[in-house]
């Protein structure tokens, strides 16, 4: 089933990670990390064009070697470790001729997100007319047993009742950083991934390991090679 809705991927990779170097390309089960972003949107049944949006030349060596389109590479004032992606999206979307109708966002730091989440996000949210749609994941320990400790190391749940039964404790989500979709002209308004309007689609925590970090990367990668 094709929509008749116009839908844009964009994966942004911008070069100078801080906590892993050229982590967007470094080798993740033989191949660079961002090919497994690039290689799981090309399957997809939806969406009609991928983009990369990186500063950087070799990046773009790389993607457009694996069959995402490079067309322009970001400037770098929107480069920096403190740029909001929203600058990254726009300069795509201002700079394209073709004009579409939804954007698919999906970090390279999310390798092990496949396309059947990638494609039933898509479904869902044209089918229910959403706005603004976010992956998520469930919390794996109860919110209700999180504490914040003090300078001199004294603990504290930060909910007043502690709940020890686990299956009285309410189930929390947070973001997983893998999928994220937006009416094109509800983004251009709002300027934000999260509105009044956003969504949550759940996947497995087991899919949902965004890299970081070096642990994270390793973990990830052994989870890919046994899964």
């Amino acid at each position: 089933m094709k929509f008749k809705k116009k839908i844009l991927c964009i994966i942004p990779a911008r070069a100078g990670s801080v906590g892993i170097l050229k982590k967007n390309i470094k080798i993740f089960n033989n191949k660079p990390l961002i090919y497994w972003s690039i290689i799981e949107s090309l399957k997809s049944k939806y969406i009609d064009r991928v983009i990369v949006s990186t500063n950087s030349n070799k990046i773009k060596t790389i993607s457009e070697k694996y069959g995402a389109q490079v067309p322009f590479l970001r400037p770098e004032n929107i480069s920096k470790n403190n740029s909001n992606v929203i600058n990254a999206i726009n300069h795509v979307l201002i700079n394209i001729e073709e004009k579409y109708d939804i954007v698919v966002i999906l970090q390279p730091t999310s390798p092990l997100r496949k396309v059947v989440d990638i494609d039933k996000s898509i479904k869902i949210f044209i089918e229910k007319k959403m706005k603004s749609l976010v992956s998520i994941t469930k919390l794996e320990h109860p919110y209700e047993w999180i504490m914040k400790k003090s300078k001199n190391n004294k603990i504290k749940f930060i909910k007043n009742k502690l709940i020890y039964q686990r299956q009285k404790t309410i189930d929390y989500f947070i973001p997983n950083g893998s999928i994220f979709i937006a009416d094109i002209n509800h983004l251009k308004k709002s300027k934000s991934l999260y509105t009044d309007e956003t969504y949550g689609y759940e996947m497995k925590n087991i899919d949902s390991i965004d890299i970081d970090n070096i642990n994270q990367f390793k973990f990830a990668e052994f989870i890919m090679k046994n899964k």
